[in-house]
């Protein structure tokens, strides 16, 4: 998780880069080239399979221009620790955020100030030249806009950050885990455990596995062909629903579990094409009448389709997806992506991505357009336990399903400066789009977000920055409050994405 210099670090590294959007647009520089081969959709990214010099923005490191704690704070981790055999470097966690919805006449708003305040700590290392460990932890209070407590107040759940407790009345305490444990067994097999988030695409969203929902507990093993042309990923997620275990002899009754697992086969025929075949399984570990249940022989087995070809997509137990993942290198500038998510072929229940890239439209400038799309049902199961979501969050696109999407993303980087602009056009059925809502009718919904930020990168290693943005929602919602116009200040450690554009 911690960015520092190519030379400062090995090449057997295996610990992952984080999943912010700012890291994977800026690897993107290095990615997009036509002679360059890489596996590209599978994040977070692996260190040692990245150029670290293109995150590394406008920077010097030359000691002459800093003093001792000018540097500390300008270019370098804030705890270093390094030895033939052994690495530790350790960095403090900030995430401040004052804000106001101008929109918002309530008495809510006139109440309570909205902010955000995290603070945390990661770590990251290594033992040897094949173990690597990483870590960070989240402590956040936060008081936020009508529409997002809108949110966790029907859902129980923080989007994407998991369950919370109240906080002086109307706000939400709540803390986040994440860290990985990986043992390289040889330069074609690694093999992992750890709890957090993973991403399958080459979108701003994802279709397939996204990285909304809130971390959890996962083993993985990542095996590269002799070529470099294949790589076959197999994990097992241990997933969460949101009602409890009756209560036994633990202080706290535990949440009823649910097991996901994932097969990931992408096929480099050359530097310009990419294709990944994925299946996943949500497995039913828990019933009403049985109680928790052990996992059958087949979800050991790594071997694409075999689940498919057992399973079907209509299973009474356990829930079958498939999709397909593309991404084609046109040029230097230009990319091609999608996928398809297919649920349920005899109830017409699919899932749909279409998008471009474009690098360098003018020095630094750098575009996106994508559209997004799922039909009612997608992702859905008979048992409300087997649903594709995790702690009531889901797992492909934040609408759920029965929408459509389309996002325009304009980037621009300068030096350490940098500032993005986003347009949301969303269309959705919402008493379908959250299976876990009970709404009184159906109804067609149209929606429009924009959001406009711009800041500056005080620290590349940390991915410590100060940002300023204006996010504006509007639309015909029965559920969250319709109109939003949200202006905030920021300081933060930049390595997770918090998605607000649904």
């Amino acid at each position: 998780m911690l960015l520092c210099s190519l030379n400062l670090w090995s090449q057997l590294r295996k610990d992952n880069l984080p999943l912010h959007w700012q890291v994977t647009e800026a690897l993107q520089s290095d990615f997009i080239k036509t002679d360059t081969f890489r596996h590209t959709a599978f994040k977070p990214y692996l260190r040692h399979h990245t150029s670290i010099d293109s995150l590394l923005t406008y920077r010097t490191n030359d000691m002459r221009y800093f003093t001792t704690a000018g540097y500390k704070t300008f270019a370098d981790h804030l705890i270093v620790v390094q030895q033939d055999d052994f690495e530790l470097f350790i960095d403090p966690i900030l995430d401040l955020e004052l804000g106001f919805d101008l929109s918002d006449t309530s008495a809510y708003q006139d109440t309570v100030q909205l902010y955000n305040n995290t603070r945390g700590f990661r770590l990251a290392g290594r033992i040897g030249k094949r173990v690597s460990f990483q870590t960070a932890l989240f402590e956040n209070q936060s008081f936020l806009p009508l529409y997002l407590k809108s949110y966790a107040d029907s859902l129980g759940v923080i989007p994407g950050q998991g369950r919370w407790k109240l906080f002086e009345g109307a706000g939400y305490d709540y803390s986040a885990s994440t860290g990985k444990f990986a043992v390289n067994i040889s330069d074609r097999l690694d093999l992992s455990i750890g709890h957090g988030k993973m991403f399958i695409g080459n979108g701003y969203r994802s279709m397939l596995l996204s990285d909304f929902a809130f971390n959890a507990a996962y083993l993985k093993a990542d095996y590269h062909s002799l070529d470099k042309k294949w790589l076959f990923s197999k994990i097992h997620f241990e997933m969460n629903g949101m009602d409890r275990l009756p209560l036994g002899e633990v202080p706290e009754s535990l949440l009823e579990k649910k097991g996901l697992g994932v097969h990931y086969l992408s096929y480099a025929p050359n530097k310009k094409v990419e294709i990944g075949l994925y299946e996943a399984v949500v497995w039913q570990r828990f019933d009403s009448i049985q109680g928790s249940q052990n996992l059958p022989w087949n979800a050991f087995v790594p071997l694409p389709l075999l689940n498919t070809a057992v399973l079907g997509f209509d299973d009474d137990q356990h829930k079958v997806l498939l999709g397909l993942n593309l991404h084609l290198k046109w040029n230097e500038y230009v990319q091609t992506y999608g996928q398809v998510m297919v649920d349920d072929l005899q109830e017409d229940e699919f899932a749909f991505q279409a998008g471009l890239r474009f690098r360098n439209l003018l020095k630094g400038l750098h575009a996106q357009v994508e559209f997004n799309k799922a039909s009612e049902g997608t992702y859905s199961h008979q048992l409300r336990l087997q649903n594709y979501a995790h702690n009531n969050d889901p797992l492909a696109h934040p609408l759920g399903n029965d929408f459509e999407e389309v996002v325009l993303i304009l980037h621009h980087e300068w030096r350490r400066w940098w500032s993005r602009y986003q347009v949301n056009y969303q269309r959705t059925n919402i008493s379908s789009a959250r299976e876990e809502m009970v709404l009184p009718q159906a109804a067609t919904h149209e929606r429009w977000i924009a959001d406009v930020q711009l800041g500056y990168t005080m620290n590349p290693k940390l991915r410590w920055q100060w940002l300023i943005g204006y996010r504006y929602r509007s639309g015909n919602d029965l559920i969250r409050q319709n109109q939003s116009n949200y202006l905030y200040f920021g300081m933060r450690t930049a390595i997770v994405n918090k998605y607000a554009d649904f």
